[in-house]
């Protein structure tokens, strides 16, 4: 979870610094967020592979969400299903490369030594989000800038929450800076921090039974004591990442 890295507090304070102090235009704000959070992206990544995977992975997201776009534009001029499903087909082609057929290419014996890209699967289901709205006729308007910030915004990259893009794109519009916003955002930050580091890790994980455990004791467990411990790793999951959630939320 990117919240977890050390950069990720310093980052985001210079960025809200940069966007509601320095920047003044709508057009200059979106520039900032997609390319301050294509930066991130990378220096997130480089600690599981090299400089040059990451920006080549950052760079192929990038170049992706160029052909969702200019697909999205002519779905919206001719929002036929054929259309649509040939649009769609692009994004599902790059998660399956990676997702499903490398694996089952290396275990046939030919490996393709592909890492699959961070956050490949949030941002595949939100091209395919963007898609069928276009496809119903919206955002004739939309600027590629925007798209892309939408798509590379840092905060959600990894995990989400899906974010339509209307809803970004309103947010986007509203450059005034409020107090109300940034207490709303804090209320959801300190929320989010109690659901994943209270609850979650600090009440719940001390009775989550490690998984090797379960596995070679559960013939010994009761029903009793396998719904307890069911009960808990679910309270642990749910926690998790509603926790998650609400700092996304706060945060954007």
């Amino acid at each position: 979870m990117l919240y977890q890295t050390p950069v990720f507090l310093p980052f985001l304070l210079v960025n809200l610094f940069i966007y509601w102090r320095l920047l003044h235009t709508r057009v200059w704000r979106t520039r900032w967020i997609a390319a301050s959070s294509a930066v991130f992206l990378i220096a997130a990544q480089i600690e599981t592979v090299t400089l040059e995977y990451a920006c080549l992975a950052t760079g192929g997201v990038i170049l992706l969400s160029l052909l969702v776009y200019f697909l999205g534009r002519q779905l919206t001029r001719n929002g036929n299903l054929a259309l649509l499903a040939i649009a769609i087909v692009a994004p599902l082609s790059v998660l399956g490369l990676f997702k499903y057929f490398a694996p089952i290419s290396s275990n046939l014996g030919y490996p393709l030594n592909l890492i699959a890209p961070m956050g490949v699967s949030y941002y595949t289901f939100k091209f395919i989000s963007y898609l069928i709205e276009c496809s119903r006729g919206k955002f004739a308007d939309a600027d590629v800038e925007a798209f892309l910030a939408y798509i590379l915004f840092f905060p959600m990259f990894t995990a989400g929450p899906i974010e339509r893009f209307g809803n970004f794109l309103e947010q986007l519009n509203e450059c005034r800076f409020s107090w109300d916003v940034i207490s709303t955002g804090l209320e959801r930050i300190a929320i989010g921090v109690a659901f994943k580091f209270v609850i979650s890790d600090f009440l719940v994980a001390p009775f989550v039974p490690p998984g090797e455990i379960m596995a070679s004791e559960v013939n010994r467990l009761d029903a009793w004591q396998v719904f307890l411990a069911s009960l808990a790793r679910f309270l642990r999951t749910y926690f998790d990442f509603a926790g998650y959630t609400h700092m996304v939320i706060g945060v954007g």
